[in-house]
């Protein structure tokens, strides 16, 4: 064999041998699919990450794909308690897991089982049980991070501290402070860019409450059902469940506080020191109903700091506490009836019930002085009133008279009647007008029962709360005696077939609207028909000439 033949022998068995070896070593694997294969991943911390990628947008380098690590952060939970209020709030979310006013009762709910136990603290949480109750929400867009995850501490004079971990480059600190002897709740945001690129930020507050059943229509029974509050610029916009049913509602313009109205209490969340002017928007998400309000938002470059303030009022509708905290926070109470404006009713006569409470110690007696009230400075047209329905009576037989002489002509008969009214004196409508000047101060206090907490769970002798109904019906049905007592009464021009009907219908509607009215309101209109019959009697006896 020659020199070439064994150096061509060498070569084929060594590749025979090489070939043979790769065959052995990848006959059991599966054929490598190339066009997926995974991009190597880095895993390092996030400072370093933040680093990393900032060093790359300044070289033009690619970085590389990486994941940034954080500390997994533990809930944690802070009490906190002062004069008025008590809760909890988590460093998930920043949100309150337990928020009660201490000088305030819940309603104890007479058709549940075991409501002999005494009711606990108003309670302005929302959500469906106890692992899922939250109120105030903070929502978050700091750079990349769209949540982050604090972690909390105790600061100075009972502030929580609660410091960012997971945000990079922005340092981010959220002071939540209760105030010693107010409904309000301090914050103070602060974020430091510490890195070398520009970050947006942005911050929104979410409140949210139970919708325990839908409000009544017209004169129903009062209920805690909540409504959502936006402030624009033109006025507040309200808001209920039913509103948003089939959808979110989004404020046409800008903000400047928002907030959910729990009957006698609210959440508000509002500029401290300066004020907002951010997006509102309310939405309704089974029996919960959010409102959420734009706290801030900002573009925060390197070695700058974003700072806002802001208050969240978690309180009664009082017009002292509210002023405590903002003065535009007393514009939340409303005193409109189906758009008619009755604060400067409803108002006064809020501060003459405190007056008369004051000495008299009893929200009950305050009432009946403010129907006392009421009736002397009304007196004059109730006279005018009584003596017209008594000039009508004595002119009926002239009025039938006129009836008979002209059956088919009812233009020539209203015109007979006018003129005999003008001899005599007589205004048709002068028996009414008392009963139209009454009927908005009803009402006004009505609303004023709705809104105002003052009479809230406030005892009278047998009423447990003047602004709840009667638990046992004796106003109703004592009014609908009065009711027919003073049609008896009262002088009427009316033929003895529709008197005779009214008689009747008029005692019967009475009781069946007043079943459903607060308490506090049957009150003041049953003494106040008491303070009419004594009236008409004591002006018959003085008139009876006429």
């Amino acid at each position: 064999m020659t020199e070439q033949q064994r150096l061509l022998l060498v070569i084929a068995l060594s590749i025979a041998i090489i070939s043979g070896w790769q065959w052995m070593m990848t006959r059991d694997r599966p054929e490598r699919e190339w066009a997926s294969a995974p991009v190597a991943e880095k895993v390092i911390p996030a400072q370093e990450a933040a680093r990393a990628g900032e060093l790359a947008v300044k070289t033009g380098a690619e970085a590389p794909p990486v994941r940034e690590v954080y500390p997994e952060v533990p809930r944690t939970t802070h009490a906190f308690s002062t004069e008025v209020l008590a809760g909890e709030i988590t460093n998930k979310g920043l949100q309150f897991t337990r928020l009660s006013l201490r000088k305030y009762l819940e309603r104890a709910d007479a058709d549940a089982e075991g409501s002999s136990a005494l009711p606990g603290l108003v309670s302005l949480l929302a959500g469906q049980g106890e692992d899922s109750r939250w109120q105030g929400r903070l929502l978050w867009q700091l750079g990349s991070v769209n949540q982050p995850e604090f972690v909390g501490a105790p600061g100075e004079n009972g502030a929580i501290v609660f410091t960012s971990v997971n945000t990079g480059s922005l340092e981010t600190v959220v002071e939540v402070a209760p105030r010693a002897s107010d409904y309000a709740i301090d914050y103070r945001v602060r974020v430091r860019n510490r890195g070398t690129l520009s970050a947006p930020a942005s911050l929104h507050m979410e409140l949210g409450l139970d919708e325990a059943g839908a409000e009544s229509g017209g004169f129903g029974a009062a209920a805690q059902g909540a409504q959502a509050l936006c402030a624009l610029q033109d006025g507040i916009e309200r808001q209920s469940a039913g509103d948003v049913e089939d959808g979110p509602w989004t404020a046409p313009g800008k903000s400047r506080w928002a907030g959910l109205d729990k009957q006698y209490f609210v959440l508000a969340t509002l500029g401290h020191q300066q004020p907002f002017a951010g997006d509102c928007a309310i939405t309704g998400s089974g029996t919960v109903l959010t409102v959420r309000q734009e706290v801030g938002s900002s573009t925060v470059n390197p070695g700058e700091v974003w700072e806002r303030t802001f208050t969240l009022y978690a309180g009664p509708k009082r017009d002292e506490q509210l002023l405590a905290v903002s003065e535009e926070l007393p514009d939340i109470i409303d005193y409109d009836f189906i758009g008619i404006p009755l604060g400067f009713l409803a108002r006064p006569m809020v501060y003459v019930l405190n007056l008369f409470q004051g000495f008299t110690l009893s929200w009950g007696v305050a009432i009946m002085l403010l129907t006392l009230m009421v009736k002397v400075i009304l007196f004059p047209v109730t006279y005018k009133s009584i003596v017209s329905m008594r000039k009508m009576q004595l002119l009926k037989p002239q009025l039938d008279k006129i009836k008979e002489q002209w059956p088919d002509d009812r233009e020539r008969q209203q015109t007979e009647q006018l003129k005999i009214f003008k001899e005599k004196g007589v205004n048709p409508l002068g028996g009414c007008l008392p009963m139209l000047l009454q009927m908005p101060v009803w009402v006004a206090l009505y609303r004023m029962l709705w809104s105002s907490v003052d009479l809230y769970q406030q005892p009278f002798l047998w009423l447990l709360d003047l602004t709840a109904k009667e638990p046992f019906p004796l106003l109703a049905i004592g009014l609908g005696a009065l009711t027919f007592l003073q049609q008896k009464i009262t002088p009427t021009s009316t033929d003895s077939q529709q008197a005779k009907i009214m008689m009747l219908m008029m005692p019967i509607m009475l009781t069946f609207f007043m079943l459903a009215l607060p308490s506090g309101l049957v009150l003041y209109i049953f003494v106040n028909s008491v303070l009419t019959i004594a009236q008409t009697v004591a002006i018959n006896k003085c008139q009876p000439a006429l």
